[in-house]
């Protein structure tokens, strides 16, 4: 993202595209159909739990 969406905003525009192209657009497979539907606070759960991700707070 650009740096300054908080992480229920990328959640947000997540779902919106989600919700506008369909699950497909989680992969770049060409075959589809694979994915289960979601929620927002679920996603955010499943970042969360990335041992890997790093964050670093943007300066104000």
């Amino acid at each position: 993202m650009d740096g300054s969406a908080t992480a229920a905003g990328v959640a947000t525009r997540v779902m919106q595209d989600i919700e506008m192209q369909g699950l497909d657009i989680l992969s770049s497979r060409k075959r589809g159909g694979d994915y289960a539907a979601f929620r927002s606070l679920e996603l955010l759960m499943a970042i969360n739990r990335m041992r890997t991700l790093r964050v670093v707070q943007a300066e104000r």
